[in-house]
């Protein structure tokens, strides 16, 4: 069984304080003096605070859903097929239904794992742990004709 990788989550987690610093960066920049004015501070506070509330916000409750989401999320691989578990239901993708396997890999190690389908397009993997372990164990499933 596979979990989601702490390295995405913690990404995730500090999302909201780059776009808010992305954001305060973007405002600053755009209230600057234009010609012979002066900096205008209220311009200022009402972009940057509308903009930020919209922003980070957003963000925000993007982030505690992924969250929520990478607790009760897994990926398993099973004979008969790839088998995601969701909360309280389960998928599974028939091996028979994967058309190619996309690996990259970066100083020996897999960077990047993506199957690719007939049904459901691509379904990238490369935010699981162990990606090593996962694509050994999938070269036992998948056709070798189909990694490249």
């Amino acid at each position: 069984m596979y979990r989601i990788s702490q390295k995405v989550i913690s990404k995730k987690k500090r999302s909201p304080v780059f776009i808010l610093l992305y954001v305060a960066a973007l405002s600053a920049f755009f209230s600057l003096p234009q010609g012979g004015e002066g900096f205008d501070l209220v311009r200022f506070l009402v972009v940057f605070g509308f903009t930020a509330v919209l922003a980070a916000g957003s963000n925000y409750l993007g982030t505690r859903k992924f969250l929520k989401y990478a607790a009760s999320h897994s990926v398993e691989l099973t004979e008969k097929g790839l088998s995601s578990v969701e909360f309280d239901t389960s998928t599974t993708l028939p091996w028979d239904k994967v058309t190619a396997v996309n690996c990259k890999k970066k100083r020996g190690s897999v960077s990047k794992l993506v199957l690719k389908t007939s049904s459901s397009g691509a379904l990238d993997l490369s935010r699981y742990d162990n990606l090593d372990e996962l694509a050994t164990e999938l070269k036992s499933y998948v056709d070798s004709s189909l990694w490249k």
